[in-house]
């Protein structure tokens, strides 16, 4: 298991594999993930499995994400969907969308799209 773990090199800065071996988890943001969820992530292919979706997409995403940069989202997301997608920068926003008010946008902006998308 810890094989595929180690694939995944560094999550927030800190390396899973190890933290796993010392403790039996990894602790992300003080939630314990699992030897067995850390190696799902590690293994998992988000292009690969959205390849086939040819829908509408919203991407949001803060622009102080310290575990995807928006520079990378621009480059693979909206490369990856390709036309398909619109992107909105939340300002102040990380990657857990860690404050009340950040976490407020992020549910009305998806609201809006559900709403817009699922009516027509």
């Amino acid at each position: 298991m810890l094989a595929s773990v180690r694939s995944l090199g560094f999550l927030k800065g800190r390396s899973p594999a190890a933290e796993i071996e010392e403790k039996g988890y990894f602790d992300a943001d003080g939630h314990r993930m699992s030897p067995a969820l850390v190696e799902d992530i590690a293994g998992l292919d988000v292009y690969g499995r959205s390849a086939p979706y040819r829908g509408p997409v919203q991407i949001l995403h803060g622009d102080k994400d310290d575990i995807a940069p928006p520079a990378y989202v621009r480059r693979r997301y909206l490369d990856h969907y390709d036309g398909i997608a619109e992107l909105e920068i939340v300002e102040g926003a990380d990657h857990a969308w860690g404050t009340v008010p950040h976490r407020t946008t992020l549910h009305q902006s998806t609201l809006r799209f559900l709403r817009r998308h699922l009516q027509s």
